[in-house]
């Protein structure tokens, strides 16, 4: 997913990486975004915040973590 990401955004196209690992978050742990809002927190409040997704500037792409709540957590 990651390569094809980079491939994508080196053609000029808008890329967004998605972390929706269940049990383990190897790409969010890897971009040491383990402390970070993501994908588990706008399926919690059920909305999307810009500030969720990172931009990997260097690759030219954007980047969701898994995030912080557990999915179902509505306490968000």
């Amino acid at each position: 997913a990651l390569n094809t990401t980079i491939a994508a955004a080196k053609l000029g196209h808008k890329a967004l990486l998605v972390d929706a690992a269940q049990s383990r978050n190897p790409l969010t742990s890897a971009f040491g975004l383990d402390r970070h809002p993501g994908l588990n927190d706008v399926q919690s409040i059920r909305r999307f915040e810009p500030e969720f997704a990172l931009d990997v500037d260097a690759a030219g792409f954007s980047f969701l973590p898994r995030g912080l709540a557990a999915v179902g957590d509505t306490a968000a």
